[in-house]
């Protein structure tokens, strides 16, 4: 949905562009309170990602294993510009997915602060483990 006439469409719930790590702008308005980060593969394997997952909260995507790790260095710049009081981190149960994780984790510790991080792992079968 595009919702024009809109004096700051990045701001409407709902409506946030880009999702990609690597195009988010680590000043991007729309980081704010609870912040998504999942792994590319989940919303594919979960029905009613968006709904089960995300609802209103800023979200952000990539695969720890396809990425260059340089994109995800990004993550200390977006925790240290932004009002961010929690993350959630949606990943897939399989090895490669576990760094994401960890790769959070380890950025919001670089950024200096003190973010509590969630981790919800998504079976093959596209349930919640």
């Amino acid at each position: 949905t595009i919702i024009m006439g809109h004096p700051n469409m990045m701001a409407v719930p709902g409506v946030q562009w880009p999702i990609q790590l690597a195009l988010v702008s680590p000043m991007s308005d729309f980081l704010k309170v609870t912040l998504i980060i999942g792994a590319d593969c989940t919303a594919f394997k979960v029905d009613n990602f968006k709904q089960q997952f995300v609802g209103k909260d800023p979200l952000v995507i990539g695969c720890p294993k396809l990425d260059d790790r340089a994109r995800f260095d990004r993550l200390v710049e977006i925790f240290k510009n932004n009002p961010i009081d929690r993350v959630r981190v949606i990943r897939m149960e399989v090895p490669c997915c576990s760094q994401l994780t960890r790769i959070v984790k380890a950025s919001i510790e670089a950024s200096g602060k003190s973010i509590p991080c969630e981790e919800t792992v998504i079976g093959r079968d596209g349930g919640k483990l």
